[in-house]
């Protein structure tokens, strides 16, 4: 999945997604923890 989003190697990857609203996102690097939860709020509550 990584290879497909485009995921430099080396570089921590994380996948944030909703399947049942069949919407994702790939996260590279650490963006911090106050934007990795924005994200992840909005693939979920929104």
């Amino acid at each position: 999945m990584a290879k497909e989003l485009g995921a430099p190697p080396g570089t921590p990857t994380m996948i944030v997604g909703n399947l049942s609203r069949n919407i994702g996102q790939g996260i590279f690097g650490y963006p911090g923890i106050m934007k990795l939860a924005k994200i992840i709020e909005d693939f979920y509550i929104y």
